[in-house]
């Protein structure tokens, strides 16, 4: 059986969200960003805002146009300068924005 996460939200929604916790120290990281792959095609690219570096936690804050219906994939991307890392290697999260009721 293979699992991932599931993030839900709605769309339209602004602010502060995806709140995430990578795990380990990010001190030695120049950006974080969290790329969103849209079900429909295209993708989209938030620079991450970090709320911890010890702690390795994180989010981003969704503009009025990010959040769109449909089922879509999500990839974070470390960047120290020098080397890249994109996570996770498998599993990747599932980001399931609902329409407003």
């Amino acid at each position: 059986m293979t699992t991932c996460t599931v993030i839900h939200e709605v769309e339209g929604n602004t602010g502060p969200g995806l709140f995430t916790d990578a795990g380990f120290d990010l001190t030695a990281f120049v950006s974080i960003t969290v790329t969103v792959r849209y079900e429909s095609g295209g993708e989209l690219s938030k620079t991450a805002i970090i709320d911890d570096v010890a702690a390795g936690t994180f989010h981003v804050v969704w503009d009025a146009l990010d959040l769109v219906a449909g089922t879509h994939r999500i990839e974070y991307v470390f960047n120290t300068g020098t080397t890249v890392t994109r996570l996770p290697a498998e599993k990747t999260p599932v980001l399931i924005v609902r329409p407003q009721a």
